[in-house]
């Protein structure tokens, strides 16, 4: 099911538009390859680059993905992220964001701003509030993603694994709001990988 929402998103066609290095040998990864298996075992779990090499191995999700060879090991991985700077960080991850969200067709989100007078307090419960929202969404990155067990030795590879880490993360969220929406209570990404 993930499979064909991620593939229906556009997410797939874009990543494989990105202008990704290219290996230097010819048993190197196809890049696109690296970026979807890392986004997998993200979703399906991995809390560090060494966690990845569980799914390694596994046939099904090679064959679900239509992947030549097994997944990268915690080392390709690592020496994937390494080789992108940040211009290249700068280049690939907004840009990759915004085409996939502004292609997707979502319901619009809008704020009832029908007050005429903004009191301060007001604007005050309001930043609040989007801090609150900010900082909810960094304890749920930590808790169902692990963004803080990516760490690499270079602070643009970190950057780099962080921004995919994120595009794991905006998979799963859409596909909780348009698949799951009709369910009153959602379930958290933990959840979903054991349902």
């Amino acid at each position: 099911m993930i499979h064909e929402f991620y593939v229906k998103s556009g997410l797939r066609r874009m990543i494989g538009r990105v202008d990704f290095h290219l290996p230097g040998s010819n048993r190197g990864f196809d890049p696109v390859e690296v970026i979807e298996g890392f986004l997998v075992s993200v979703i399906l779990g991995a809390r560090r680059m060494a966690h990845a090499e569980v799914l390694r191995q596994d046939e099904i999700v090679r064959e679900i993905f239509g992947w030549k060879r097994s997944l990268p090991s915690q080392s390709t991985y690592s020496r994937f992220f390494r080789k992108y700077g940040m211009e290249d960080d700068d280049r690939i991850s907004p840009r990759l964001q915004r085409e996939w969200f502004t292609q997707m067709a979502l319901d619009k989100h809008t704020i009832d701003l029908d007050s005429k007078v903004i009191t301060r307090s007001a604007m005050i419960l309001r930043m609040y509030n989007q801090r609150a929202e900010c900082e909810n969404r960094i304890k749920e990155l930590k808790a169902e993603y692990g963004i803080d067990g990516f760490c690499l030795e270079s602070m643009w590879a970190t950057e780099n694994a962080f921004h995919w880490v994120m595009v794991a993360h905006n998979l799963m969220a859409l596909f909780r709001l348009t698949l799951l929406k009709e369910r009153k209570h959602v379930p958290r990404k933990s959840t979903m990988n054991f349902q």
